[in-house]
């Protein structure tokens, strides 16, 4: 939906606005609670990729 929107738009604007929208919530969702739980796994996660990556020759 939202490539067909951003190539040839939609019936109204708040058509491409909702395509625009669901396309982020699909990636990038507006729930507090897995932002949160994303900034956890990452935070415990980093410790790690430093680790193999400093160790890379």
């Amino acid at each position: 939906m939202e490539n067909q929107a951003f190539h040839y738009g939609g019936k109204s604007d708040r058509d491409v606005v909702k395509a625009k929208e669901r396309f982020r919530e699909m990636y990038y969702p507006s729930s507090g609670e897995w932002r949160s739980e994303i900034v956890r796994q990452t935070a415990e996660q980093f410790p790690v990729l430093f680790a193999r990556f400093s160790s890379l020759n």
